[in-house]
């Protein structure tokens, strides 16, 4: 249950701050559901970064270990059933023309996606705020490990 990024093209080895990034929903199984020009699709990404998505409701108690690990069953199993029925409604009314690069794209499945389940009891997200409060950050940790590791490499 995760915003799940990964490179346009290639590996993330040849990241630059002018890769172009796509991005999906990942069921709680680790399947993505993404939407791109040629339109939407299901599959699982070997290299991506995960932006685990979490609620305050994954995070009862300890005092009931048992009843907690149910609640989180349910939860990702209703999640698992929303983002399913998400996603092949839009894939079952998917006309070509309706992918724009800058006006509807992956990002904005994300973001639509996120309004549909109510995530953290909001339904008025944005792809701006999604991008800067979620997703940047995280790409910025891959910058920090990429120069760590690309250093090392030419040691």
């Amino acid at each position: 249950m995760s915003i799940c990024i990964r490179m346009g093209v290639g590996s993330f080895g040849g990241y630059t701050r002018q890769s172009i990034l796509h991005c999906g929903i990942s069921d709680s199984a680790g399947k993505v559901y993404n939407f791109d020009e040629y339109g939407y699709h299901e599959s699982r990404w070997h290299e991506s970064v995960s932006v685990t998505l979490r609620t305050p409701a994954s995070y009862i108690g300890d005092q009931n270990k048992g009843k907690s690990i149910k609640v989180k069953e349910a939860q990702e199993k209703a999640w698992d059933l929303k983002l399913t029925s998400f996603h092949v409604n839009r894939r079952s009314n998917f006309k070509k023309s309706e992918y724009n690069a800058m006006l509807n794209n992956c990002y904005d499945y994300v973001t639509e996606f996120l309004n549909f389940v109510g995530w953290n009891n909001d339904s008025k997200h944005t792809k701006e705020e999604i991008i800067e409060m979620w997703l940047e950050p995280s790409i910025l940790h891959v910058e920090n490990y990429l120069q760590m590791w690309r250093q090392a490499v030419q040691l």
